[in-house]
Formats: structure tokens, sequence, C-alpha cells
């Protein structure tokens, strides 16, 4: 593709193409005899020149970009001069970001908890090196790998803090509402048990926790708790009431065991209600948490008693009726004096819950469930506003190629497809006219440029010599008044100069070496690739690389179309009407929308 690249060009671009290099081909060749900041000087002094002389040539677009290379230089930032941008035809939008995407298969340990830790930090790790970020460049991780890690991070910390909150919650209202050190130590204790008792199970009828049913700590918490909590204030009473240690376990069990074992028996169907249904995460928190319910009875009716016989509360030598207090009296009547208006309220709420039911609306979009503020995620979000990047595309296989051109035609005649792309979309129209151009392209350059290599041998001294010699030369220049990039320019440029007079020799030094690789450093890269494109040959079927051609096309002969949406996917009414519409077109769509 790399020879081929002009191809991809519509005739158009390649013809405009071809006239921008004609006009900048005698300063290009002059840059590329001397590739330093001195060359560059000097093809800029000769354009002006050029200018000054009446000759129609736009250096407007160079001088912008040397602009904001002396800019980034005054302010120590990295910066680079895009060659790419002044030397190609433009298209689109200028101030569009330039983005170039690397699809990378990592590495997975998947004995691990993070199987693609070790290859995300690495990549992290070479993404900040300095080789990188000195050009400006921000590199930004996304795809399905990244997401789950930093989701499984995210699910992570938040189910720690909800523990720990929860844990501290339930001690709190234990402490408040039993007020015994002793008793509430006996339940945590209980608790406790029981929650390490489930992850137990957990572990050995499923063998790991999902992103889903991780969250049965923090139900097997708030629920749990309420067993030991019944059995403790009912033996509490019973001790205050000058029975024994041993009398008050035994009527704790026998009076509230057949009620804990109802509540237990129906808030277990509840969860288990969640088994049958596909969601695996789901159904395995149902699972967890049911069981985890038994489990907790067990060690409410066990375990409690035990170490209540174990350690007892001493018992009170008078028999002690604690007292309602006034507020709580009036709460407990409050039911019973209003029962009338309860009712009516009830019903009202009922009925206004009922109907803002019909408004609920499940949400299949799993980015939404994720933590907005992690970099996948917003990466991600980006990329799907756009239909060129969006990564939230149909699918179609098709059954041979007449079908696949039949589909196609199908649905891009939908008002949700941008378009459809298919393997012989990446081979270009109008070949024959188009290398054509790129022959005479070839004749004009002489068949491209022989040196594609920087000179560094200039010394400090030199590059400071071309700095203040352009200054003189061009700073009464009649553009400086009549051009304003040209004005900035100059203004830059002085600052600049007076900033590396007063700066140390190492200092000088490294601002011009910075200057210089901001200017020029991506000009190599650009000229070995326009010489490598003016080799261009027809491009078909039969030449495209395998590893392209297997993505889009099996040995069988089925096709892969790829339907770009028009709308952002990640609006959930965008992404049902997109899967609605084209699924009465092909019932054979899949993708990730539909998935």
């Amino acid at each position: 593709f790399r020879e081929g690249a002009l191809l991809f060009l519509s005739t158009e671009e390649l013809y405009e193409l071809s006239d921008n290099l004609a006009k900048i081909q005698p300063f290009l060749t002059r840059l590329t005899d001397d590739m330093s900041i001195r060359g560059l000087f000097n093809m800029l002094s000769d354009a002006i020149d050029a200018i000054e002389d009446g000759e129609d040539f736009d250096i407007v677009p160079l001088l912008q970009e040397l602009d904001k290379s002396a800019q980034s230089t005054i302010n120590n930032l990295p910066y680079r001069v895009s060659w790419q941008n002044l030397i190609d035809v433009q298209t689109g939008n200028d101030n569009a970001i330039y983005r170039d995407f690397i699809i990378l298969q990592p590495v997975l340990d998947q004995d691990a908890m993070l199987p693609a830790d070790k290859a995300i930090e690495k990549i992290r790790e070479l993404a900040n090196s300095n080789e990188i970020t000195s050009t400006g460049t921000t590199v930004r991780l996304t795809g399905s790998e990244v997401l789950a890690q930093e989701e499984l991070l995210s699910v992570s910390r938040g189910t720690e803090l909800a523990i720990i909150l929860s844990l501290c919650l339930v001690t709190i209202i234990m402490i408040t509402g039993i007020r015994s050190v002793r008793l509430v130590s006996y339940t945590l204790i209980t608790l406790v048990t029981g929650l390490l008792f489930t992850a137990a199970f957990a572990t050995f009828a499923i063998g790991e926790l999902n992103l889903i049913s991780v969250a049965f700590a923090v139900l097997y918490i708030g629920l749990g708790i309420d067993f030991a909590i019944h059995y403790t204030l009912r033996y509490q009473e019973l001790i205050n009431q000058g029975n024994s240690n041993h009398l008050a376990i035994e009527e704790s069990s026998r009076n509230l065991g057949q009620s804990l074992i109802i509540c237990t028996i129906t808030t277990a169907v509840g969860f288990f209600a969640f088994v049958p249904t596909d969601y695996q995460g789901v159904a395995e928190l149902g699972l967890i948490s049911g069981v985890g319910m038994f489990i907790s009875l067990f060690v409410t009716l066990t375990l409690l008693p035990a170490i209540l016989g174990l350690f007892p509360l001493k018992t009170a030598d008078k028999p002690t009726q604690k007292q309602a207090s006034s507020w709580s009296s009036v709460i407990s009547s409050f039911p019973i004096n209003h029962s009338s208006k309860i009712k009516i309220i009830a019903l009202l709420c009922l009925i206004a819950g009922s109907l803002a039911f019909t408004g609920v609306r499940f949400d299949h979009n799993i980015l939404n469930l994720q933590d907005q503020e992690n970099e996948s995620v917003q990466t991600y979000v980006d990329l799907l506003k756009s239909s060129d990047t969006s990564p939230w595309n149909g699918v179609i296989v098709t059954d041979d190629r007449e079908d696949a051109i039949n589909t196609r035609r199908t649905i891009e005649s939908s008002p949700v497809v941008d378009s459809v792309i298919w393997l012989e979309d990446f081979i270009p129209e109008d070949q024959e006219e188009k290398l054509f151009i790129i022959d005479e392209i070839n004749l004009l350059l002489a068949g491209g440029f022989t040196n594609t290599n920087l000179d560094q041998t200039l010394s400090t001294g030199e590059k400071m010599n071309v700095l203040s010699g352009f200054i003189d030369q061009h700073n009464t220049s009649p553009l400086v008044q009549n051009m304003p990039e040209i004005a900035s320019f100059m203004t830059n440029l002085q600052r600049l100069q007076d900033q590396l007079q007063s700066a140390s020799p190492q200092q000088r030094n490294q601002h011009l070496d910075n200057f210089s690789t901001s200017m020029l450093a991506s000009l190599p890269g650009r000229l070995e690739v326009l010489n490598a494109s003016l080799n261009a040959d027809v491009i078909s079927l039969d030449n495209l690389p395998e590893d392209l051609t297997a993505r889009w096309l099996s040995p069988d002969g089925n096709y892969l179309l790829s339907i770009q949406p028009v709308d952002d996917l990640n609006d959930n009414q965008a992404m049902r009407q997109f899967v609605e519409d084209l699924y009465k077109l092909d019932v054979r769509l899949t993708g990730p929308p539909v998935i």
C-alpha cells in the first residue's frame, strides 16, 4: 500500500497534488540538497524573494507551521512540523485531529487476575517514553482487553470500598441499637465467617467471580447481618429478664428458628430467580447470594450460639423491662392513627410507580456501565462519534461475490448507513488515468528525491548565523507589512534569537537542536513515502496482502461486509434504530451493535 498510496486519492486530488509539487519542486529540490536549518531558511528566502518579484506562490501553510515551531521552542514545548500536510493535497478539515491506529494482539497471561496487565504496562511505558512524548504525540489505549482490565480494576476498587463502608455502617447501626460491644463483636464474627463460607462456596461451585457476581459480598453483608441481629437482640432481651445463659440461647433458637428459616427461604428464592437467565454474571450472582442466605442462617443458629455459650453476657440480677421512649411510641402508633391516609398515599404511589415503570428502558450499552473517567472508555466514545472511526459497525457475511454486491447495494440504501466496506473497496478506481498522472509526477521530480537524510553537521554558531542572517535579510521586507503570517513568524523568530543569545552555551545548543528537529524531523520520512509512491503499479485482488484478503474473504468464497453507521451508536436510540432498520433488510446482520 505504500507504493500504491497515490492510487487511493481521487483523480482530482491527484491532479491537485501534481500541481502542488510542480510549484514547490524547485524549492523542495534545493532543500533536499541541504537538509538542515540552513537549507530550510535558504529555501524560505528564495520563496519570499519569488513572491516579492510577483510570482504566485503560497507559503502561508509553511509559515504557519514554522511559526508554531518557533513558539514551541520558545516555550520549551514539543512540536513537529507536518511535511505530509505541507506537501500533500489537503482534503477535509485542516483543523481535524490527525490519528493513526495501531492494532495490537497482546500476549495474555490467563493465569493472572489481569491477563493483559503486563502487555498494557509495557505499552504505556513505551508511550510515555521521551522518544514519543518529545514529538507532541499522545497515545491513548482502548479495545476489548484494555476496557476489560480497566473495568475490572474499577469494580475491584468499588467493591472494596462498598464492603468497607457496609461493614462500617452495619457496625455503627448495631452499636447504636444493641448497645453492647461484646454482642456487636460476636455478630461481626458471625457475619465475617458466613461471608468467608459463601466465598468458599463460590470458589468451589463456580470457580471464579465475574464483574457482576462479585457484588454478592455487599448483598451478604446487608442481608446476612439481619439474622444475627434478630438473634442477639432476642438473646439480650432474655438475659435482661434474668434468664440463665443456657436458657437464653435455647429460647432464642426456639423462638426465632422458624421465622429465620422462612425469611431465609423467601430471600433465597428471590436470588435463585436469577439463575435461569442467560446472563452468566447475573445467574451466578443469584446462585451465590441464594446459597449465602442459607449459610447465614447456618452460622447464625450454630456459630453465634456457640460463641454466646463460651463468652456469655452476665445475667441481670433483677429482671428489667426496657420502656419505650416517647418518640418510639409516636412512630409505632403512627400507622394505626393514620391508617386511612397511609392507604390512600400508598395507592397513589402504586399508580404513579406503575405509570413510571412503563418508561423504564434496558440500557444494553456496556460502556454506560463503566467508569466514564477511564481512558479506554473516553477513547472508545470518541471513536464512536465518527462514522469513519466507529468500532461499532454492523457485519454481514455473504455467500459469494454476487450476493455481496447485491447485499451491499441494498444496505447502502438505508438512511442509517454511512457506508458499506468490502474487499473490493481496497481496489482503487480509474487506475489507468491515475498511473498516467503518477508517471508525470515522476518525470517532474526526476525519479524522486535522492537525498532523504538530515544534515546534522552544523555547529551551534553556524545555526545562530543562519537565524540572524535570515532575520536581518527579511525583517524589513514589504511582506512583513502585508502578510500577517510572515509578520508573526518574524516576531517569534526575533524572540527566539533574543532567548538564545541570553542562554548558556549548553542551553543554546539544546534549543537550536530542538528547533531544527521540530522543523525538519518529519521531512525525510515524508520524502521516502513520496519516493515509494512514485513506483505505483496496478492493484488487483491478486496482489492484495494475504492478511488483508483473509479478513474480508474466506477460503469458501464468503465475503464480509462492514456497515458503518451514520449516527453515534453510543446513543441507545440510534443503536436500536440502526439494528432494527438493517434487520428488516437482512437477517444475517451481526456485529457489536447487534450483540
